[in-house]
């Protein structure tokens, strides 16, 4: 063969530099937090996704055990890598806890339809309801708090301990994104003329 027939495949959810397609920003999530969502559990676990990285398996296993409200800690452990991911228990996510009925073992026993498909119907209705032009699966709240801990942070090491992840190979996704909207940004920034009058 002379020519790679991949060469123009790209991974499914992933552009070419295999950077996340669809992540939140801040303005995104503000409205969408804001936005009546019709399925509670949904909304509840997609913030918590959103502000841990859980992808809906740890979601789905996440147990009252692993949150500890005294020391403001929250833990899972990666069903692909079996990695433990502690992380800090923020406001916003106790604020979603409110009204989980805590005499259950797992956190979201019964709170969320029984499929990925029911999840990523509703969480698109509550999107579009938001009027948010992405396509937004549960996963991308993984992403969105990958990216959005790259941001603050800066650290490839802070951010695949945050994510679980064994290593800071697949944190390299994030770093890139940030990068182009660092450049976004300034390249967004006015012109401004410096005549004097």
């Amino acid at each position: 063969m002379l020519n790679n027939p991949f060469e123009y495949l790209s991974k499914k959810g992933l552009n070419k530099d295999g950077i996340p397609k669809n992540v939140l920003n801040n303005q995104e999530l503000q409205i969408l937090f804001n936005t009546f969502c019709s399925n509670i559990g949904v909304r509840k676990a997609f913030i918590i996704a959103c502000y841990t990285g859980m992808g809906e398996a740890e979601i789905r296993k996440l147990r009252w055990e692993d949150i500890d409200v005294i020391n403001k800690t929250i833990k899972y452990r990666r069903c692909k890598t079996h990695t433990v991911a502690p992380n800090f228990l923020h406001p916003m996510i106790e604020q979603q806890l409110i009204g989980l009925n805590r005499s259950k073992e797992f956190v979201f026993n019964g709170e969320l339809p029984t499929c990925t498909n029911g999840i990523n119907k509703a969480l698109a209705r509550w999107v579009k309801s938001a009027n948010i032009q992405k396509k937004i699966t549960f996963y991308c709240g993984r992403h969105t708090f990958g990216t959005s801990v790259c941001r603050v942070s800066g650290n490839q090491k802070v951010v695949a301990q945050a994510m679980g992840h064994k290593s800071t190979r697949f944190t390299d996704r994030y770093t890139k994104l940030v990068e182009e909207e660092h450049i976004k940004a300034v390249e967004s920034l006015p012109f401004f003329s410096t005549e004097i009058a």
